[in-house]
């Protein structure tokens, strides 16, 4: 089994907030680099990849 990358907490250049993209859907967090990005992107990452995990497992 292939080992899974995390997504990368990266800056929408074009319109300025914080974007993750989980299973090929795009997350805005909010302001690029602010405390609340930076929790959102951790919820974010511990739901999209737990999510991913249990289909796998299906």
């Amino acid at each position: 089994m292939r080992k899974q990358k995390v997504p990368m907490y990266r800056h929408h250049k074009g319109i300025g907030p914080a974007v993750v993209t989980i299973d090929g859907k795009s997350v805005y967090l909010g302001l690029h680099g602010s405390p609340d990005s930076h929790r959102r992107y951790a919820e974010e990452i511990e739901n999209g990849i737990g999510g991913m995990k249990r289909r796998s497992l299906i």
